[in-house]
């Protein structure tokens, strides 16, 4: 029988190690060896049986060897549609890191947090040796996988009564720096832009926001919800401006992605200057967030250690399940973005008081000077230069740019604001003093976003 008719034959049923074996000339734990990773094997031997395994196209059978060893060398991977941008960056983490042990990853996606229960009996079916969860499990459904005997780790969640082994970001540290960063750069009027309501992160960040504010004597903020997502941000942002009669001076979203779509919506709908005229901050540190366009403050999760973390944990207990659960906290990274919010200058300008018109002063007809005769354009040149002072560099001095160059703050004040049309909608634009610094731009420790 030719080699085509022999791999013929082995194609028309599935083929065995022992068939392996029977072609190799060896015995079949002889096979079972050179396919198990770290098994005692010469090369010799490993050569003929790799020869023979191709010649039947023998591949093993991951199932059968599950059911032998009692392990699937699968974990299963939850995680909620709503969530945050930079969970693609997790899985990928995750993936790297178990196969690195021999490990495949089940992914299981949920709309919402809430709904884990639809996938946890799939979870059990698959009979997975451990559980990694980004959404919250109760006491219950913790029971339920415990009597299972699989061993779960949470990720970017707070353990409830330690009865999980738990890997999380400080959320309130972050979130309180965030508040802080805006409240010295002279903010007092804030907005907050919050996650899904069945979101643990969102809750955990929102409510720590809120907190830092109250410390501070910042009560009430506003508050509206959203969903993680760009559109959320965008249509939250319209939301506060209702709320409010218009803008605050600081929005803080729950994540960077509802921050870069409010960022959007000032900008394009309400012909906002941002980070001129609007603070915003966001949190998780993903890519986009670093565009030129956004430059986002924001606190990035540290995801490889905590994928790390979260993966050494969860092999210790499916190697020793009668070890305690285990909470590792990791503290974010402080991004301050490339705007202006930490110039208090700035920021005390815009929230001035407008000044009063003045009105220029009536003069009676007799104060007029006596009529004379009309002035050439060359005459009229003439006097106007004479009358304009010049600094040793040539450059207009003070009282000259007052008429033709810069404004002084004197004269800002008395000057009335101006009305002007951007994308066909009336601003008012009040008239700044632009001011050279000796020290520089100006911008603080808490960059502007």
């Amino acid at each position: 029988m030719g080699k085509e008719a022999k791999q013929q034959k082995w194609r028309q049923r599935r083929t065995t190690s022992y068939d392996v074996a029977r072609v190799a000339g060896v015995s079949q734990s002889a096979v079972s060896r050179v396919f198990k990773a770290g098994a005692s094997a010469s090369a010799e031997m490993r050569q003929r049986v790799q020869a023979a395994a191709k010649e039947v196209g023998y591949r093993p059978n991951a199932i059968a060897r599950g059911l032998i060893t009692q392990r699937s060398n699968m974990v299963a991977v939850v995680i909620s549609h709503m969530t945050n941008l930079y969970y693609p960056e997790l899985l990928v983490q995750l993936t790297q890191k178990f196969f690195r042990h021999g490990i495949r990853v089940l992914l299981f996606t949920l709309e919402h947090e809430s709904e884990i229960d639809l996938v946890l009996d799939q979870m059990l079916q698959y009979q997975v040796d451990g559980i990694v969860t980004a959404a919250m499990l109760s006491p219950e459904q913790l029971a339920l996988i415990d009597e299972a005997g699989i061993p779960v780790a949470l990720y970017n969640r707070r353990s409830q009564d330690g009865l999980a082994s738990a890997v999380r970001c400080n959320q309130e540290e972050g979130e309180r720096w965030l508040v802080t960063q805006l409240a010295e750069a002279g903010h007092r009027r804030f907005a907050i832009i919050s996650g899904p309501e069945d979101s643990t992160v969102s809750v955990e960040r929102t409510t720590s926001a809120v907190r830092k504010l109250a410390e501070l004597g910042i009560a009430d903020p506003a508050v509206v919800g959203g969903d993680y997502s760009y559109e959320s941000g965008r249509a939250g942002f319209a939301a506060i401006v209702e709320r409010l009669a218009g803008p605050p001076d600081a929005v803080i979203a729950a994540n960077d992605v509802m921050a870069i779509g409010c960022i959007d919506a000032a900008r394009q709908e309400f012909n906002l200057p941002v980070p001129e005229a609007l603070s915003v901050v966001g949190f998780d540190g993903v890519g986009p967030a670093r565009y030129a366009a956004y430059n986002l403050t924001t606190v990035r999760q540290p995801v490889e250690r905590m994928t790390q973390a979260t993966v050494a944990l969860l092999l210790e207990r499916i190697k020793d399940p009668h070890l305690p659960a285990e909470e590792r906290i990791f503290a974010g990274a402080k991004i301050a973005g490339g705007g202006r919010h930490g110039d208090q200058r700035r920021v005390e300008a815009r929230r001035a008081p407008r000044a009063e018109h003045v009105e220029p002063e009536e003069r009676h007809p007799d104060q007029h000077q006596a009529a004379r005769a009309p002035e050439t354009p060359r005459d009229q040149e003439q006097r106007l230069e004479g009358q304009r002072p010049r600094r040793s560099d040539g450059l207009l001095s003070e009282p000259a740019a007052a008429e033709g160059g810069e404004l002084g703050l004197d004269q800002i004040r008395r000057r009335p604001p101006q009305l002007g049309r951007e994308g066909g909608a009336l601003l008012f634009r009040p008239v700044r003093q632009r001011q050279a610094r000796a020290d520089g731009p100006g911008r603080g420790d808490g960059e502007r976003r």
